[in-house]
């Protein structure tokens, strides 16, 4: 039995009446998720699907997610990880390339009304042990399967449990996708192995459903903090919340601090990758301010790899590391080894606290120097008014090489191209200054909480 069921299904015999799913109108016990797990383990086997598997899960947040990942898994399946979301011939494509037999899609969270059960070729091969498949970026541009084990899965959910003292009786906010990687070490893998609450917005406001509810811990991505500690009011906020935790990307000093100064609340920074679950977590709340994402958590040890004068390459070493992609990928052999996986990101330790850099491979090369995109970008959050700032490479048509590009968010009209490259004159050497500007209200962001790339390209600077 996949060790991150096991528990849940115990449970749910001991106590069927312990509530695991909770929304304002409706609810769902943990007696009740283990019996719809087990028939759909039935429906599972009239399909006569080979153990191991790779069957296609999407399903939005909520009871239906969970008791569909266990009867997979209850049934020898591998999952792979869709977010809801995704479109649906993309979800075809996507699942049809990574070799799945089915494609499991929900409509609704709560088990409600129909879902759909479509066969597909099938076909794939996945590492020996492989539980799920979490989706990540591909070099080509389609997704790739990242293969984890349910013992990987399991080391994960247990040293976040510990560095971030998760408890049973924490009632959890839902306001990411379960199925990411993120939410699944966050909120999916607490419901299964401590019988912690999920609170689901349903529809509602997620501040209301919090206050109602009484959330007790709530993990969010940096662009989600940023908003709200300008729209929302001090007494909306959740009285109950005792700990608030952001990762997905960078949360940045200005961000921790107002919104601190506005809640009184701390925000804990939390650093991960689909490859290897956790890797650093702030314990006390106040790393994000000094542009540290905290110390490795419970069970990770951390390498810097070709390391000059202190900062080198973040190399993880743990129980939760992956065990290799689907499709293999070529175009990095060597990041996922037994136990290690190697990241892009550049950093540097001060004490026990890890400080990022940027990744290596988002470097610019201008005329033959390398601009690292995250010092510009921490001298352009330094001019008043900048909300958030992107940085990145700008090919130059008929030449070789590159110039910086910046995606600035601030208010319209507020500034310009002459204003930001005076402010950068003085502070950053001539070949790190940028050449093209972009101005925006909000930077654009994927379902993810990341910053969208893609998007970035499309718009058209100003000067």
């Amino acid at each position: 039995m996949d060790p991150l069921i096991a528990p849940f299904l115990e449970r749910a015999a001991r106590a069927p009446e312990q509530t695991l799913c909770v929304a304002a109108t409706r609810s769902r016990t943990a007696g009740e998720v283990a019996e719809r797990a087990r028939l759909d383990c039935s429906r599972l086997e009239e399909l006569n699907l080979q153990p191991g598997s790779i069957c296609a899960l999407l399903a939005p947040n909520g009871p239906a997610f969970l008791s569909s990942y266990a009867a997979l898994r209850m049934s020898g399946m591998v999952v792979l990880l869709f977010d809801s979301t995704t479109p649906p011939d993309e979800q075809e494509r996507v699942a049809s390339r990574l070799g799945a037999a089915l494609l499991w899609r929900h409509a609704d969270a709560w088990n409600d009304s129909p879902d759909e059960l479509i066969p597909l070729a099938g076909g794939g091969q996945v590492p020996a042990g492989t539980a799920a498949l979490k989706l990540t970026s591909g070099s080509t541009g389609e997704p790739a399967g990242v293969a984890v084990s349910a013992e990987a899965l399991l080391a994960d959910a247990r040293s976040l449990e510990t560095s971030m003292g998760f408890l049973p009786e924490d009632r959890f906010l839902v306001a990411i996708p379960m199925s990411h990687s993120y939410g699944f070490s966050v909120l999916t893998s607490p419901a299964f192995l401590l019988g912690a609450t999920l609170l689901l917005p349903d529809g509602e406001d997620t501040l209301v459903t919090g206050r109602e509810l009484e959330a007790t811990v709530f993990p969010s991505v940096p662009n989600w903090y940023s908003t709200i500690s300008e729209v929302a009011s001090p007494d909306e906020w959740p009285a109950s919340i005792r700990l608030l935790i952001s990762a997905g990307a960078p949360l940045g000093a200005e961000t921790a601090s107002r919104f601190r100064e506005r809640f009184g609340l701390s925000i804990h920074a939390f650093y991960g990758s689909s490859e290897c679950g956790g890797i650093t977590y702030d314990r006390v709340g106040d790393a994000a301010e000094r542009g540290s994402v905290g110390a490795p958590v419970e069970g990770v040890t951390i390498d810097l790899l070709d390391a000059d004068e202190g900062r080198g390459t973040v190399s993880v070493r743990s129980a939760a590391v992956a065990l290799g992609y689907v499709p293999e990928r070529v175009d990095s052999p060597s990041c996922l080894k037994p136990g290690r996986f190697t990241t892009e990101d550049f950093a540097k330790f001060d004490g026990d606290e890890l400080f990022l850099l940027g990744r290596k491979s988002e470097w610019i090369n201008v005329k033959g120097k390398k601009v690292n995109p995250r010092e510009v970008e921490s001298v352009l959050m330094e001019l008043a008014g900048v909300r958030e700032a992107v940085v990145f490479a700008q090919p130059v048509p008929g030449r070789v090489g590159e110039v910086v590009r910046a995606v600035i968010a601030c208010a319209p009209l507020q500034h310009g191209y002459r204003e930001i490259v005076e402010w950068c004159r003085p502070r950053l050497s001539s070949h790190k200054i940028p050449r093209s500007v972009i101005i925006v209200d909000e930077i654009p962001r994927n379902g993810r909480g990341k910053v969208d790339r893609a998007a970035l390209l499309t718009l058209t600077p100003a000067n």
